[in-house]
């Protein structure tokens, strides 16, 4: 649970940074941020999920299917009134 905890949030952090850097940063530091988090946020939902996924009633991490779309390199945005939204 501590490398959960501890070693997963920094490598996924990274991970995404350099990647959302790479490909946002032209259109600001917020659509790098908004990025960064979308993941971070998704992506530690579901290790929380995971960690309890022992207990009955949470067998199915709800979670995996939203770190596919990332990882086909799809994100779930939109824009209104020139603001981004992660659906």
């Amino acid at each position: 649970m501590t490398r959960l905890v501890d070693e997963v949030p920094a490598r996924l952090f990274h991970h995404c940074f350099d990647a959302a850097y790479r490909v946002f940063h032209q259109y600001g530091s917020s659509v790098v941020k908004t990025a960064v988090c979308s993941v971070m946020y998704i992506g530690g939902m579901a290790c929380a999920w995971e960690s309890v996924s022992d207990l009955d009633g949470w067998g199915s991490n709800p979670f995996r299917t939203l770190l596919r779309v990332f990882e086909y390199g799809h994100w779930l945005l939109g824009m209104d009134d020139e603001q981004l939204y992660l659906f």
